[in-house]
Formats: C-alpha cells, structure tokens, sequence
C-alpha cells in the first residue's frame, strides 16, 4: 500500500520528501521486500535527498528482516557515530536474525560502553 501510494504520489506531480520515503522503506521491511528498500533509498538520493538516521535505520531493518546482516552492516558503518537507540536495535535484530549472536553480543557490548 505505501509502495502504491509513493507511485501515485509521484504520478500526480508531488514529490515525495525524505519522511515519505522513510515510511516507504520502513514499509518494505515490514513486508520483507528488502530489495525494494534498497531501490527506493536509490532513488531517493538520485533525487537529491539526503538521507537521515531515520532513513538508514529503515533500510537496516528492512535488510536485517530477510537476514541480510552484512548489508545491513555497510549501512550501520556510514552512520556509527551518529546511530540512535532505533538504529542500534535495528542492527542488533539483523545480526541476531542473520544467525550471527557472537557478533551481535560483541555489537551489544560495544554499545553499552
């Protein structure tokens, strides 16, 4: 339904601003549609918008939901230094649903320091 709506959205001439395609590609993850994600978080830099934790954070989940941990991990190292507790959750759940506890307990531990 988002995917949908962020179509017709752009076919009536209104462009999408970053919270939209935030929804959207919080929306693929829900749905497991990760590569979906990914394209629209293309397509949102090729329209010269720029990307927030929020926008990051939503791609992490939605790789980390198919159990695409270490895709996940490129875009957790771009925002590292500037990750909120939804990122950090988010990267956390991708590595524990990807099968990797002992890098996600290493990740845990690193974080509460």
């Amino acid at each position: 339904w988002s995917l949908q709506l962020l179509r017709e959205l752009t076919t009536a001439g209104v462009n999408p601003d970053t919270i939209t395609y935030n929804a959207a590609i919080s929306a693929c993850g829900r749905g497991v549609r990760w590569q979906q994600g990914l394209r629209l978080f293309r397509t949102m830099r090729s329209r010269h918008l720029t990307p927030n934790i929020s926008t990051v954070s939503a791609v992490i989940s939605a790789c980390g939901a198919a159990g695409h941990w270490q895709r996940a991990l490129v875009f957790w190292n771009a925002i590292e230094g500037k990750a909120d507790a939804v990122a950090q959750t988010n990267m956390l759940s991708a590595l524990a649903k990807g099968g990797e506890w002992e890098k996600a307990l290493c990740f845990l531990a690193h974080m509460t320091r």
